[in-house]
């Protein structure tokens, strides 16, 4: 009787050893696949940074056009408006040159 309890005990020892060892080999499948699946998502982390960096650049290079766009306008706007202001005076010193002129 007890050479049958030791074979049952060695038989039930080996499934359970067996058991032991396919678990520990799923534990490790399950642990390289969410290292796997992490480091995914990191790499998807970096993109979605990397866009919105890109994106937040864009716009701030709109920004600065767009001011760069009116600091030019208003320049070439008092530019113009000297220009038009010292034409102004030559033709009134020209029409009160003439008008001396003609009094003469």
């Amino acid at each position: 009787v007890s050479a049958a309890e030791q074979a049952s005990k060695m038989v039930g020892e080996s499934a359970a050893v067996k058991s032991a060892k396919v678990a520990k080999r799923a534990a490790a499948r399950a642990a390289a696949r969410a290292k796997l699946a992490m480091e995914r998502a990191d790499k998807a982390a970096e993109r979605a940074t990397a866009k919105v960096t890109a994106r937040v650049q864009e716009k701030e290079a709109e920004r600065e056009a767009a001011i760069i766009a009116e600091t030019a306008a208003e320049n070439a706007w008092q530019v113009a408006t000297a220009a038009a202001e010292r034409a102004a005076h030559k033709a009134k010193e020209k029409a009160a040159e003439r008008d001396l002129a003609k009094a003469k």
